[in-house]
C-alpha cells in the first residue's frame, strides 16, 4: 500500500509541536478506571486530565471490595477482589464466566493495601490534574508502618528506626515538575480520606520534590480536603505530605486551599534518630495542611483539623524551612508527643519549625522563616503547654477578632477571601472553595417578617437569629445562606420571597408557611448533612429552583412549578404530597437524579404538562396511583408499594427505560439508554396452575421502534414452584409461543430468579405479552411440593424418616439415600422405592430403617417421575444410639447464612453461625464506609443464631433507601454481608 508523506510529514509536525508547546489534548477522568489509567497512560505521568464527575473510592477499602464469584453476571464498572491474588480488579465487559478471565479485567490495586499511589519516587507525576470543582470520596490507603519497630516490638519505643511501610502515600503519591511545563494539581476536593503512609504522607499529595536543576515549578492550587484523618510517620499534611524544592529558584506552591482533616503519627511516641537529617528524629513535621514546607511557598491557605504527632508540630504546617507561608490561618488543637532534646524540636499553633528565609523575589519576606500576614485562635490548645518560648510565627487572634476582617492585614476579601466580617460572624473561607464551612461558626435563622406576614429573603430584618448565650432570638444582621446558617426556617403563616440570587441548606418551611421564588431569581438547595429542605408547607418558584447532590430534598406539603419556571433536579427530590408542573415550565434533569413519590396522602398525578422526562423516579406511596398524562423515564422506574396506572384520555403514554420492582412486580429490567420502551406496563399474579409451570406469571405490554433488547430478571418464592430442587435443571421462560433459555439465575433460596435478554417488539399491536416459567417440553413437570422432611430415633433400634407433600404430579415413588457424611455420591441408597399417590392434598410418608447401628447419619429422599426424572431433597443427619437423644452434633459454619427479607422494610433477620463461643460483633454500615448502627457486641456459645435489625441508625431515625453492609467480627475473622432497604 503508498502511503502519502505529505500527509505522514505534516503529522510528525503537528507531534513535534504538540510537544515542544505542552499543548496535549486533555484527557477526561470520570471513573475510578479512568484515574487508575494516569498511570498507565504515559511513561512520565505527563499528561493533561480533566475529572468530569465526581468519583467514590469506597471500594479501596477492602470491606467494601466483594470477591468475585463464579457464574455471577458482572457489568461493566464493577469492581471485585481476585479470588486467589488478592488484588482489585475492573470488569471491562459483562461476563458471568465460570472461571476467572483475566481478559475481561483491568488489575488495579493490592485489595488489603487500599488504593495505589499515581506517582512514586522512581516515576512522579509531571502533568496537570484539573479536579474541574469535582469530588473524590471515600479514599483508602494503608501503606504506612505497622506496630513493629525494626522487626522487634520495644514497648519503650526507643532508637530503632521503624522500617517497613511506604514513603510518598496519597492520591498523588509523589509529584514534580516536568521537563517543558509546570506540574499543576488544581480545582479537586478530597472526601473523608483514610491514608496512612510512612514519610511525605498527604490526603491528596504525599511528597512534592523539584530536583536542583529544574526549570519549572509545581502548583497545588484551589485543592482541599474535609473529614476523615492522615496518618504517618514524618512530613505527614491534611493535604500535602512535603511541599520541598532542592532547587530555590524553583519553589512549589500550595495556594487557595484548604483542609479539615485529623492529622497524626502512626508512632507517636516513637523518638528514634535519623542521622541523614542532622540528627533528628524520624518523628517530625505535622501540620493540618502540609507537613514539611521546604524550599516552598504555601500562601492565601488555612487548617481547621487537629494535629498530632512526635515532633515539628504546626496547626497549619509541621516547619517551612528556607520557605515561604503568608496569609494563612489555623484554628486546630496541636499535640507534642515528644520533647525535645538533642534536636532543633518545633512546636506551634500555626507553625512548629521556622527556620532561614526564602529570598523576597520567590514569595519571601523578611520576617523570620518568611512567615508572614499569618494568624492562629488563641484558644486552640496546644499539649503539652507551650513554653515560654514557643514557635511564635503568626499572630494569635481570638475567635471574634478571627470573624471580622479589620484584624487581616494585607488580605484580599474581594478577590480570594470572603466570610470574614463582623455581621456575618464566619471565619474567612476561601471564594473558590466549594467545601462547606464550619458549622460551629454558623446560626440558626428563623423568619421574623412584618406585621403582614410577608418578608423578602434579601431584608435581613426580616430574620431572626439564636442567641445562644442569652437563650432568645435576635434580629438578624445578614439574611440566611448556606453559608452562613446552620439551619433555616419559614414559620407557619409566614411567606418569603426570594428576590435574590440565594443558595441555602437545612431549610424547613413548616405547615402553613410558603417560599415563593420570584421571576429571574434563582433558589439553590446545596448538598449538605441531613434533609437540605422539608416543605410540610408550599414552595412555588416562577424563577429557577435548583436541587443539587445527594441528599433529599423533601416535599410534604406543595410544590408548584409555574409557567416560565425552570426546576433543575440534580440530586434526589421526594414528593410525599403534591407536585404541579404547570404548561410553561421546564423540568430538567441530571443523570443519576431521582425524583420519589412516597407516603400514603397527597395528590399522585406527576405534572399538569405532557411528556414529563424524569431520569430515576420511585413510586412509593401506600396507595394506587393514577397518572393524567404521559411521562418518559431515562433511567430507572422503581414501583416499591402498591400500584399505578396512566388515565385513558388523552391517551396517555409511559415511556420507560429500566424498571425495577422485585417486591411488587416481582420483575425488573435492565437501564439502556439508547431507546425508551413505549407503553410500558407490567402486571404479574399467582393464577397458573399448570404444573408444568410454576404458579407466578406475568403480563407486559410495552414496545419500542425501532426494536431494542433489554435484560429482564423475574423473580419468584420457592412456594411458587412447589419447593420444586431445580438442581443442575435450569428453567425455560416462555414469551407466548418463543421459550428462553436464561443468560444467568439464582435457584436456591428465596427468592429465586432467572435473566434473559428480550428484544420488544416494534408495534404497539404486537405490545402485549404472557410470560411463564417451567421446565422444557420434555422436560416434565413441577411435581412435589414437599413441606418437611424429618429422621429421628424410634424405640432404640431404627431411624424413623417421614415426609409430607402438599402435592404430587406424575411422580413414580420416593427413594431414601443414607450416608456417613455430606458427600452423597458415598450414600446407599436403600433397598425399597416408597410408591407415591399423586395427590393434591396433602399426604404423609414414613419409612423405617432399621439397618443401623450407633453413630452418626445423613439421609437423602428422592423423588422420581414417570418420564424419568427427579428431584432430591435432604440431607437431614442425626446422631444414633447410645443414649443419644437424636440430636446431631454438627459444628455451624462460622458467618452469615442469610438475611431475609433482602430486600427488607422494616426490618431484616440476620442469621449466623458461631463456630466456637467468643465475642460475637455486628454492625451495618452505609455504602461510604460509615457507621450506622452498632447492632451487638455479647459473648455467643458455638451454633446458629440470629438478631434483628429494625432499619434504624444509632440516633433510633429509620434508615433511608439503599444498600447496607452488615459486618460481623468473630474470634479475628470478619465477614460481610450486603443488604437493601426499601421502603
Amino acid at each position: 500500500m503508498r502511503m502519502n508523506t505529505q500527509f505522514i510529514t505534516r503529522a510528525l509536525l503537528v507531534v513535534a509541536l504538540l510537544s515542544i508547546f505542552g499543548m496535549a489534548m486533555a484527557v477526561n477522568v470520570d471513573n475510578i478506571l479512568d484515574l487508575w489509567n494516569i498511570r498507565t497512560s504515559a511513561a512520565t505521568l505527563s499528561g493533561n486530565y480533566t475529572q468530569t464527575a465526581d468519583i467514590d473510592l469506597s471500594v479501596t477499602k477492602l470491606d467494601y471490595l466483594p470477591n468475585w464469584e463464579a457464574n455471577k453476571t458482572y457489568v461493566v464498572g464493577d469492581v471485585v477482589k481476585h479470588p486467589s491474588d488478592g488484588f482489585a480488579y475492573w470488569c471491562n465487559t459483562i461476563n458471568s464466566d465460570a472461571s476467572f478471565v483475566a481478559t475481561n479485567w483491568t488489575k488495579m490495586w493490592e485489595s488489603s493495601k487500599g488504593w495505589e499511589p499515581i506517582g512514586n519516587a522512581t516515576t512522579p507525576f509531571k502533568g496537570i490534574y484539573d479536579g474541574n470543582n469535582k469530588t473524590i470520596s471515600n479514599l483508602y490507603i494503608n501503606r504506612g508502618s505497622t506496630s513493629t519497630v525494626g522487626g522487634v516490638y520495644d514497648t519503650a519505643l526507643n532508637t530503632t528506626t521503624i522500617t517497613d511501610g511506604t514513603d510518598n502515600v496519597g492520591l498523588f503519591g509523589y509529584v514534580s515538575n516536568a521537563a517543558s511545563a509546570d506540574a499543576t494539581i488544581k480545582n479537586l476536593g478530597i472526601i473523608d480520606p483514610n491514608v496512612t503512609g510512612k514519610r511525605g504522607t498527604g490526603a491528596l499529595v504525599g511528597k512534592v520534590m523539584i530536583p536542583s536543576k529544574a526549570n519549572k515549578k509545581v502548583y497545588v492550587t484551589n485543592c482541599y480536603a474535609t473529614g476523615g484523618t492522615v496518618k504517618g510517620f514524618g512530613a505527614t499534611g491534611g493535604l500535602v505530605g512535603a511541599n520541598n524544592s532542592d532547587r530555590k529558584q524553583q519553589v512549589p506552591v500550595i495556594r487557595y486551599c484548604h483542609a479539615s482533616v485529623t492529622v497524626s503519627s502512626t508512632h507517636p511516641l516513637n523518638n528514634s534518630i535519623n542521622t541523614g537529617d542532622n540528627n533528628n528524629p524520624y518523628n517530625i513535621k505535622y501540620g493540618g495542611l502540609v507537613g514539611c514546607n521546604e524550599n516552598g511557598i504555601t500562601e492565601d491557605s488555612y487548617a481547621r483539623g487537629t494535629v498530632s504527632g512526635g515532633d515539628r508540630v504546626g496547626g497549619l504546617a509541621g516547619c517551612t524551612i528556607g520557605g515561604a507561608i503568608i496569609r494563612s490561618y489555623s484554628t486546630g488543637n496541636v499535640t507534642q508527643n515528644i520533647s525535645s532534646k538533642d534536636w532543633q524540636g518545633g512546636f506551634g499553633r500555626l507553625v512548629g519549625l521556622t527556620l532561614g528565609r526564602l529570598p523576597p523575589g520567590l514569595g519571601g519576606t523578611n520576617a523570620v522563616g518568611s512567615c508572614e500576614d499569618c494568624y492562629y485562635l488563641s484558644s486552640s490548645t496546644a499539649t503539652p503547654a507551650l513554653s515560654a518560648t514557643p514557635n511564635t510565627a503568626g499572630t494569635a487572634l481570638y475567635e471574634d477578632q478571627m470573624k471580622d476582617y479589620t484584624y487581616f492585614a494585607n488580605w484580599d476579601f474581594f478577590n480570594v477571601w470572603d466570610g470574614a466580617t463582623s455581621s456575618e460572624s464566619v471565619y474567612p473561607y476561601l471564594r473558590s472553595s466549594s467545601a462547606p464551612v464550619d458549622p460551629a461558626t454558623l446560626y440558626d435563622y428563623q423568619s421574623s417578617p412584618t406585621t403582614d406576614n410577608n418578608g423578602t429573603w434579601a431584608t435581613a430584618g426580616d430574620w431572626q437569629i439564636y442567641n445562644n448565650k442569652e437563650s432568645k432570638w435576635d434580629t438578624a444582621t445578614n439574611y440566611p445562606t448556606a453559608y452562613n446558617s446552620l439551619s433555616i426556617k419559614v414559620l407557619n403563616s409566614h411567606t418569603m420571597t426570594v428576590n435574590a440570587n440565594v443558595t441555602i441548606d437545612q431549610t424547613t418551611v413548616n405547615s402553613g408557611g410558603k417560599i415563593v421564588v420570584s421571576v429571574d431569581k434563582t433558589l439553590t438547595v446545596r448538598d449538605g448533612e441531613g434533609n437540605d429542605l422539608v416543605v410540610a408547607g408550599d414552595l412555588e418558584h416562577s424563577g429557577t429552583l435548583t436541587l443539587e447532590g445527594s441528599s433529599y430534598s423533601l416535599v410534604s406539603g406543595t410544590l408548584n412549578s409555574n409557567n416560565g419556571s425552570t426546576l433543575n433536579l440534580f440530586g434526589e427530590l421526594e414528593i410525599s404530597g403534591t407536585h404541579t408542573i404547570t404548561p410553561g415550565a421546564t423540568f430538567e434533569y441530571e443523570e443519576n437524579s431521582k425524583k420519589e413519590f412516597s407516603g400514603s396522602t397527597g395528590t399522585t398525578d406527576a405534572a399538569n404538562i405532557a411528556g414529563l422526562e424524569y431520569y430515576d423516579l420511585i413510586l412509593n406511596k401506600s396507595v394506587d396511583m393514577t397518572f393524567s398524562n404521559s411521562f418518559s423515564v431515562n433511567g430507572i422506574m422503581s414501583l416499591l408499594q402498591s400500584s399505578y396506572t396512566l388515565s385513558e384520555t388523552p391517551a396517555a403514554v409511559a415511556s420507560v427505560n429500566g424498571y425495577y420492582s422485585p417486591g411488587v412486580s416481582y420483575f425488573d429490567m435492565s437501564k439502556n439508554l439508547t431507546y425508551l420502551t413505549n407503553g410500558f406496563s407490567i402486571v404479574t399474579n399467582e393464577d397458573q396452575d399448570n404444573k408444568r409451570y410454576i404458579k407466578r406469571q406475568w403480563t407486559l405490554n410495552g414496545y419500542a421502534s425501532p426494536a431494542i433488547a433489554k435484560t429482564l430478571t423475574f423473580y419468584w418464592s420457592s412456594a411458587e414452584d412447589y419447593s420444586f430442587n431445580w438442581g443442575d435443571t435450569v428453567p425455560k421462560v416462555y414469551a407466548g409461543a418463543d421459550a428462553y433459555t436464561p443468560i444467568s439465575s439464582s435457584l436456591t433460596g428465596d427468592p429465586r430468579w432467572v435473566k434473559i435478554d428480550y428484544t420488544f417488539p416494534e408495534t404497539a399491536a404486537k405490545a402485549s405479552t404472557d410470560f411463564k416459567i417451567g421446565l422444557a417440553e420434555d422436560g416434565g413437570t413441577l411435581p412435589v411440593e414437599l413441606s418437611s422432611f424429618t429422621a429421628q430415633s424410634h424405640q432404640g433400634n431404627s431411624v424413623m424418616l417421614q415426609w409430607c407433600t402438599q402435592s404430587e404430579t406424575n411422580v413414580l415413588g420416593f427413594s431414601i439415600y443414607r450416608g456417613l457424611d455430606y458427600d452423597l455420591t458415598a450414600a446407599l441408597r436403600l433397598d425399597r422405592t416408597i410408591p407415591a399417590t399423586n395427590t393434591s392434598q396433602p399426604k404423609t410418608y414414613v419409612y423405617y430403617d432399621r439397618d443401623v447401628q450407633a453413630g452418626h447419619y445423613y439421609y437423602w429422599l428422592e423423588s422420581s417421575d414417570y418420564d424419568g426424572s427427579s428431584q432430591l431433597f435432604g440431607p437431614v443427619n442425626l446422631h444414633f444410639g447410645q443414649g443419644d437423644d437424636g440430636s446431631p452434633e454438627v459444628t455451624p459454619l462460622p458467618g452469615f447464612r442469610d438475611i431475609y427479607p433482602n430486600p427488607f422494610n422494616p426490618e431484616a433477620t440476620i442469621r449466623y453461625g458461631v463456630d466456637k463461643g467468643g465475642l460475637v460483633e455486628i454492625r451495618i454500615y452505609n455504602q461510604r464506609g460509615q457507621l450506622v448502627r452498632n447492632l451487638m457486641s455479647i459473648d455467643q456459645s458455638k451454633g446458629w443464631h440470629q438478631v434483628i435489625w429494625d432499619g434504624k441508625n444509632e440516633q433510633g431515625n429509620t434508615v433511608s433507601n439503599g444498600v447496607y453492609f452488615a459486618r460481623m467480627d468473630l474470634g479475628g475473622t470478619k465477614y460481610l454481608r450486603k443488604m437493601v432497604m426499601l421502603k
